[in-house]
């Protein structure tokens, strides 16, 4: 152990407390954060300490007693799955600084974390951190832990701050055995399968059952004490929760004074098709299927009830639309008591062609303005090659003088157009 000699009274004080501080900090079962001067002034190297799981993510908060102009952090992880941020909200006197540290892989292997080095800037006097003491891990399973026991542990560098470091040894200090260090006990987290979940007053899911976990260990649900904070939206009973009517509640397990909890929001059935407005041809083209999504997931088009406007126009089973005749038809999905619709314009299959005849000059090309309903294949074909050639999307060039036709067939239909090479 080193030996330091105090020049000033406050500073021996200021000492003292923090070697309280760290003996506590060690028999603590939550994690710590500990920040250490570096040998620049005002910046601290970040260090999580009693950790106990491969957590994958992170967030605390950290408040500086001034208002703090600006500052740095340079992370330790700097892989490029990493999503790192610190956000900062300034206060009259103080600055809050909120620390995220998110998709790591994994923060790390041990009980210690190394975030990276924290700079403040601008300071008009040794800062004082303090944290809320709120801590929210996560791990690669999206498991949350959230602890409220946190400290938070500052060392100073004294060379920064003009104070003298070295201390007078003395006989009794020399004699005075080093004390053994306490074994860290494991951290004890409380968590749920779910930390949200939407529930549906008709349909699915209308209940889900929440699994409890003490330290990924998992617990019976007769064994957690479950609540509900409000019983006309959702109730609760061995971990089973059960709508009843619209709105937003807060489930909590509590086992051995740990807490853990899921926000489940219960809402209106919904259904909803994946178009509002189709075109299906006679003859061609004659069928479309529409699919049905039932509280937010699709399902199959028997579980739900189709219905049209006119039969005679077009008929619908199981989503499977088909025309009749030429018209307009709504095309009705129910589920739940709730009703989703789509329009089905039946209309007539086309050929159009803009340009009735063509003249063009050997070596040159003309491009043919053609259009067909439903938007299918059309087949262009010359014929004779020699005098005129056509390509596949209708562009025609002249290869000498003379007459020829151009035939141009899709959806049933066949038209000629008279070319002219000069």
């Amino acid at each position: 152990m080193k030996k330091y000699r105090i020049g000033k009274s406050l500073l021996i004080i200021m000492m003292t407390a923090l070697i309280w501080s760290a003996t506590a900090l060690a028999a603590s079962t939550d994690p710590s954060v500990e920040l250490v001067e570096t040998e620049n002034k005002d910046q601290y190297k970040i260090t999580i300490h009693n950790w106990n799981v491969e957590a994958n993510s992170l967030q605390f908060d950290l408040t500086v007693d001034q208002e703090v102009p600006d500052y740095t952090m340079e992370w330790a992880d700097k892989a490029e799955s990493s999503y790192q941020k610190v956000i900062v909200k300034k206060e009259p006197k103080k600055t809050i600084f909120t620390f995220y540290a998110d998709k790591l892989s994994p923060i790390s292997e041990g009980d210690t974390a190394e975030l990276g080095l924290f700079t403040i800037k601008g300071l008009s006097a040794i800062p004082k951190f303090t944290t809320s003491g709120e801590m929210i891990i996560l791990d690669e399973n999206v498991n949350a832990a959230s602890y409220s026991g946190v400290a938070v542990n500052v060392k100073y560098n004294d060379r920064n701050h003009n104070q003298e470091t070295e201390k007078p040894v003395t006989p009794a200090e020399t004699e005075k055995p080093q004390e053994t260090e306490k074994p860290v006990q494991p951290a004890r987290a409380m968590t749920l399968h779910k930390s949200s979940v939407s529930l549906y007053l008709k349909g699915s899911p209308k209940s889900i059952t929440l699994k409890a976990y003490l330290n990924k260990k998992k617990l019976s649900g007769s064994s957690v004490t479950w609540k509900t904070s409000n019983k006309k939206v959702a109730t609760v009973k061995n971990g089973k929760v059960s709508a009843v009517s619209k709105g937003t509640v807060t489930i909590e397990a509590v086992k051995d004074g740990l807490t853990a909890s899921c926000r489940v929001k219960v809402k209106q059935p919904t259904i909803s098709l994946n178009s509002k407005s189709v075109t299906i041809y006679n003859k061609i083209s004659t069928r479309t299927t529409l699919s049905a999504s039932v509280n937010g997931v699709k399902v199959s088009g028997n579980k739900v009830k189709w219905t049209t406007s006119d039969p005679k126009t077009a008929t619908v089973k199981n989503g499977k639309v088909k025309a009749k005749k030429t018209g307009r038809v709504t095309i009705t999905a129910t589920a739940n008591g709730k009703k989703a619709k789509c329009t089905v314009n039946v209309s007539k299959p086309s050929l159009e062609i803009k340009t009735k005849s063509i003249g063009v000059k050997k070596g040159k090309t003309v491009k043919l303005k053609v259009y067909a309903k439903p938007n299918k294949k059309i087949v262009y074909k010359s014929d004779d090659k020699t005098i005129a050639s056509v390509s596949k999307n209708g562009q025609v060039e002249g290869i000498r003088k003379g007459n020829t036709i151009i035939r141009v067939s899709c959806n049933g239909f066949k038209k000629e157009i008279p070319v002219t090479v000069k």
